[in-house]
């Protein structure tokens, strides 16, 4: 009979054997889970100590895998239920713990970051109404003058001209001669000064000046910048070309400058860290440690305007309704949604408070600094994201 050496076999490998009944028949394998199935190291419990895997196989009935999901996320033990209180209610407390190392029972916060922002940008991708964002030329016209241009010139005629007295052709003509002559005394000095400087600002451009043309629908491009860099005069009228079929249909722009939005607040967000650490700098915190407390910030902010969505949406649903339940119930997340408005403001200003542990009256004026500082940079953001948006789209 041939004999294994159990030595030769490597630590993965030595799970299984085959379990012989006491009348010599063969029955199923039994598997014994003794080594990491990643690393072959020995377990000495439900997780490798080498690696971190976990010691249970994913290979199993799918409601058991159901349920699993089910009790890691929701479960008393998930890191998601420790997250969202503390992330909704407990300004800066997640990001005090961070500092102070207790991070095992959180939602690791750049994996919250993205998550809350995606969510977050695609529900107002979802639910922004492109109807009317762009006011077409041809519907743009008051209803007094579409009805005038519906009329035909002879009637038009006559109703301006019995509008006007009988008088007023005298005086028109009398200020016609009175401006004539005033035009005629006008001293030949002030039109050739006139006409200098007419002809310095040609010759002497601003940097970025360029003039737009609304009858001949063109560009005259003056300033030194677009002799410097030509792909920008091409930037441009892409971008007055492609808004004519913006007019009707937003869409496919909306949908660029969305994309680009998480982007944008990526970039933002170590900028906005650094001028924590700039206004901060006493402090002696490192500078991952304002970059920690801007991401919770963040986090709670894309939070909050996830439910301020889901609420306007409810309230708009709700008002459709004839009952007086759901009028109810609309008032009630109107309420909710400005409360949840008011409260990210508290919020911002606790957290602060809280994480730099300064005085009530400097945390207010710092905060009052950075709000606008940090308005500054989306707007900014914001003004990119539109015109790279428009080019690309």
């Amino acid at each position: 009979m041939n004999t294994v050496n159990n030595e030769e076999l490597s630590p993965a490998k030595a799970v299984a054997g085959t379990h012989h009944s006491p009348i010599g028949q063969t029955q199923k394998p039994v598997f014994k889970v003794d080594a990491c199935q990643n690393c072959a190291t020995e377990l000495k419990g439900k997780y490798c100590h080498q690696c971190g895997q976990p010691s249970r196989s994913i290979i199993k009935f799918f409601g058991e895998v159901a349920q699993e999901f089910i009790a890691n996320a929701f479960g008393y033990d998930s890191k998601l239920r420790h997250t969202v209180f503390p992330l909704l209610f407990k300004p800066g407390k997640i990001t005090q713990d961070y500092i102070n190392g207790k991070i095992f029972h959180y939602v690791l916060s750049i994996r919250l970051y993205l998550i809350l922002s995606v969510i977050c940008f695609l529900l107002m991708q979802i639910t922004t109404d492109t109807k009317g964002l762009f006011v077409n030329d041809d519907t743009a016209k008051a209803p007094e003058k579409l009805a005038l241009d519906k009329e035909p010139s002879g009637i038009i005629d006559k109703r301006i001209d019995s509008l006007v007295p009988q008088s007023a052709d005298t005086s028109v003509s009398e200020l016609d001669d009175t401006d004539n002559k005033q035009n005629q005394t006008q001293p030949e000095q002030l039109i050739s000064t006139n006409q200098q400087t007419q002809q310095a600002t040609l010759k002497s451009p601003e940097y970025f000046d360029f003039d737009y043309d609304d009858k001949d629908e063109t560009f005259d491009f003056n300033g030194q910048f677009f002799s410097d860099f030509p792909k920008a005069k091409k930037v441009i009228i892409d971008i007055k070309n492609k808004s004519e079929s913006w007019k009707k249909d937003p869409t496919p722009w909306l949908n660029k400058v969305f994309e680009l939005f998480p982007i944008m607040m990526l970039v933002i967000l170590p900028l906005f860290a650094m001028t924590l650490k700039l206004f901060y700098l006493f402090k002696r915190r490192f500078y991952i440690e304002h970059l920690i407390f801007c991401i919770h910030n963040h986090c709670f902010i894309y939070f909050a305007l996830i439910l301020e969505i889901l609420f306007g949406q409810l309230e708009s649903f709700l008002l459709t309704q004839s009952n007086s339940i759901s009028q109810f119930f609309a008032t009630v997340f109107n309420y909710l949604s400005t409360a949840l408005m008011i409260w990210i403001i508290v919020y911002i200003l606790l957290a602060i408070k809280r994480f730099y542990q300064q005085g009530w009256w400097l945390t207010i004026f710092k905060s009052v600094i950075l709000s606008g500082v940090y308005f500054f940079m989306v707007f900014f953001g914001v003004l990119i994201v539109a015109i790279v948006g428009a080019w690309q789209a």
